[in-house]
This record gives C-alpha cells, structure tokens and sequence, in this order.
C-alpha cells in the first residue's frame, strides 16, 4: 500500500503518529485528513558511520529541521511533537 491509499483509508477524527518526520510535508498530508491527535516522532539527530541516508545530515541541519518543523504546526493544536528515537 502506497501513501495516497493509505490516507484514504485513514477514519477522520482518529489518532496517528508518523515516525520519521524529517521536515514535515507528509505530516501536512496526514492532517488534511483531520486525525483527532497525530504524534510527530523523529529524534532529528545525526548518526555517524555506517549510516547511509541522504537525510542523515549534520546535526546543524537536524537542529534546523526541528526548529522547522516545531515552527511549521506550532499553531496545530491536534499536534505533539517527539524528538525522539521510533
């Protein structure tokens, strides 16, 4: 199942969390569907060696996507945010 099906099948007025949050666009997504709560769970921390991925930058640019992201739904009051490891 891809995103866009699952969004479809996601109930109004449910509970979510997303797990990897990153800078926030799919948790946009996630509340155009008018969840009750959604939890944003990401620990926005770089991981040294051995870690490949294209979003595991320096922790400069993860403090920047917190604040980013703390900033982008600081008026959503459905939303909590975690900084945190899944």
């Amino acid at each position: 199942m891809n995103r866009n099906e699952l969004m479809r099948k996601l109930a109004p007025n449910s509970f979510g969390v997303e797990v990897g949050v990153l800078d926030g666009e799919f948790s946009d997504v996630i509340l155009k569907c008018n969840p009750r709560k959604l939890l944003l769970v990401d620990a926005w921390l770089h991981f040294e060696e051995g870690y490949a991925d294209p979003a595991n930058v320096n922790q400069g640019c993860q403090d920047e996507r917190y604040r980013s992201v703390v900033s982008r739904f600081a008026n959503h009051h459905r939303v909590t945010i975690s900084r945190s490891l899944s």
